[in-house]
């Protein structure tokens, strides 16, 4: 079953990259990441 990832995912999603990659998280990630949490953060 596949369905659209949402801010919950983000977390898990890294943690994959992390996995497979076994390197820092790209900055490109990071600063999605960042606004996310800036994002939800503002919805509270």
């Amino acid at each position: 079953m596949v369905r659209e990832a949402n801010e919950k995912d983000l977390k898990e999603i890294v943690e994959l990259y992390l996995y497979f990659h076994e390197k820092s998280v790209p900055e490109m990630l990071l600063h999605i990441m960042i606004t996310e949490e800036r994002d939800m953060l503002q919805n509270v």
